[in-house]
């Protein structure tokens, strides 16, 4: 949940925003700007815990440079850009 903006204007209405981890080849989650928002639900594959591993967020498929840390239940706001 946050804002995305692309060439520091807000991303168009459709934006793509997915969540992944590193080492997986297919996003925990995805979701679409609307206004200049995004929103994803990302979840957890698989028995072992993501507690504490770095997300990284794509924009239309590409790396926008931000992560966060997995924490079980949260939804901390932040903001993705690409240049």
């Amino acid at each position: 949940v946050g804002s995305v903006t692309i060439n520091g204007a807000p991303a168009p209405n459709g934006t793509e925003v997915t969540v992944w981890l590193e080492e997986f080849n297919t996003p925990l989650g995805a979701g679409t700007s609307s206004g200049g928002d995004y929103l994803v639900y990302a979840t957890q594959h698989g028995a072992q815990s993501f507690e504490g591993r770095t997300l990284i967020f794509k924009v239309n498929g590409q790396d926008s440079g931000e992560t966060a840390i997995w924490k079980k239940g949260g939804a901390t706001p932040l903001a993705v850009s690409l240049n």
